[in-house]
């Protein structure tokens, strides 16, 4: 394929992917959450909604696939948490399907809608997706509230946005100078003592 026939049908699957779109927000099937691809409403992806509140994902004379639409469970990139189908239960459950722009709009629809959107395997993906997603977020609030606690106590964190599972702290006064700490939290450190002292602090930890 020639670069010319390539461009031509690259457009040609944008215009067709537009009219897929439309039409599935028409009839309540989807509604379009975000656009991406060429400047301005030349777009060549596209994610959508379902009314059950799953993602997936549209694209249409994307790079190998110019003469194709082709849907997909997208990705969620929220909140600083990026989860793909590849990050959840459903990693070996790849759900994908692609149609010639030449079957018209109607047509396309109701087959990746089929095959995908409204597929068992589709819908158990994107839930997977979501539900991956928020066990994240989760997860992050409940380390982070674990880290509160131990700020109370002296410790400093250094804690990037996106870390969802263990932090750690430093700098105590309290004779543990380094701690970390999980989403489930449990605390893991390193502490030192004199040898006279050591029976008191196993027996202070056993009974804690």
């Amino acid at each position: 394929m020639n670069h010319d026939s390539r461009a031509n049908k690259s457009a040609a699957s944008r215009e067709v992917l537009h009219e897929v779109i439309a039409l599935g927000v028409s009839q309540g099937k989807f509604e379009v959450v975000k656009t991406a691809g060429d400047d301005g409403d030349n777009w060549r992806w596209v994610d959508v909604v379902t009314p059950a509140g799953l993602l997936f994902s549209l694209s249409g004379g994307s790079w190998g696939k110019e003469g194709s639409i082709t849907a997909r469970v997208a990705a969620i990139d929220r909140d600083n948490i990026r989860i793909l189908l590849s990050d959840t239960p459903r990693r070996n459950h790849p759900v994908e399907a692609a149609c010639s722009y030449a079957r018209g709009a109607a047509t396309i629809l109701k087959d990746l809608t089929r095959r995908v959107i409204e597929h068992p395997d589709g819908i158990a993906g994107a839930q997977a997706v979501r539900d991956t997603w928020q066990a994240r977020i989760d997860a992050r609030a409940a380390l982070r509230g674990h880290v509160k606690t131990l700020e109370a106590l002296g410790y400093t964190f250094q804690l990037d946005a996106r870390e969802t599972y263990a932090a750690r702290g430093y700098g105590s006064t309290r004779g543990v100078s380094d701690v970390r700490v999980n989403s489930e939290g449990y605390v893991t450190f390193e502490a030192s003592c004199q040898v006279e002292q050591f029976a008191a602090a196993l027996h202070a930890l056993s009974s804690s």
